[in-house]
């Protein structure tokens, strides 16, 4: 695993944690933004399952 994106798996472990966190609290204003939260979160996973830029594509049908 390369450093940007060990970096980003961290933050996304950091976000659920503080998210959930946020949700258990009683405020709503903390519950909100424990949404927030996760929801960024979420959006780094999709973006580290995206893979690197100009990486290999994956295509069923080539041979070679």
């Amino acid at each position: 695993m390369t450093g940007p994106a060990l970096v980003l798996v961290l933050t996304v472990a950091v976000l659920f944690a503080a998210g959930f966190d946020l949700l258990m609290q009683r405020s709503l204003i903390r519950v909100v933004v424990g949404f927030m939260l996760l929801g960024h979160g979420a959006n780094l996973v999709l973006l580290l399952a995206g893979g690197a830029a100009g990486g290999r594509r994956c295509s069923a049908g080539s041979r070679g």
